[in-house]
């Protein structure tokens, strides 16, 4: 699969393709397999438009319910909506940040959420589960949407549905200074709280750690 055109560009006189881009390996926590379930039931029951693309990493681990995935897709006459992109580089990855209209993250946890702050950081639409990553933001903008519950599918079809259907326009970079900042501060504080575990070991030998600049 190859963004040929930036779909974030639309004519008058030619319809393209709504891609949507759900990042991160399959790992069952990313919660890729009732995302896929919304979007084909979105599909079928006409709620959203039929040239919607769903774009999923295809690197899966042992672990990852990609079974359950592939027997949906067989039942599927959308199937051929939901593309499983091979591994792709730095390079290939930030091309098809500013390639696709927007990102959807339903993890059903994350330690910090990265692809978040990505996100903000290159203007892409969002629809997201509120991650801790959501503390480093000074201000959320107005192009990221929130998932209430991604382990109910029912406020993920809600939510996907509405995504599509007003899709946020992409924005310019925005000003990050804002988020490093506050983003450093956090890291620091979690720095220094582990330090302060792992000095209350006994034996243990501490690497010497400076702070982010």
């Amino acid at each position: 699969f190859q963004l040929e055109t930036d779909h974030r560009e639309t004519t008058s006189s030619e319809t393209k393709s709504i891609c949507l881009f759900s990042p991160g390996v399959q790992w069952n926590h990313k919660n890729h397999f009732r995302l896929v379930s919304a979007f084909l039931y979105l599909l079928e029951s006409g709620q959203i438009p039929s040239n919607t693309l769903l774009c999923l990493s295809s690197i899966r681990p042992v672990e990852a319910g990609h079974n359950l995935t592939q027997q949906l897709l067989a039942q599927s006459p959308w199937a051929e909506n939901v593309i499983f992109l091979p591994y792709l580089t730095k390079a290939q990855l930030a091309e098809f940040h500013l390639k696709c209209n927007g990102y959807v993250l339903p993890s059903l946890h994350e330690g910090y959420g990265i692809p978040l702050i990505e996100s903000v950081a290159n203007g892409i639409p969002t629809l997201s589960a509120r991650f801790p990553s959501i503390d480093a933001l000074s201000d959320v903008p107005d192009f990221i949407q929130f998932i209430e519950d991604p382990s109910d599918t029912g406020d993920l079809i809600e939510a996907l549905g509405r995504f599509i259907n007003d899709l946020p326009s992409a924005h310019p970079r925005p000003d990050l200074c804002p988020t490093r900042q506050s983003f450093k501060e956090q890291l620091c504080s979690a720095i220094d709280h582990s330090l302060t575990i792992a000095r209350q070991k006994p034996n243990l030998s501490l690497p010497s750690i400076k702070a982010p600049q």
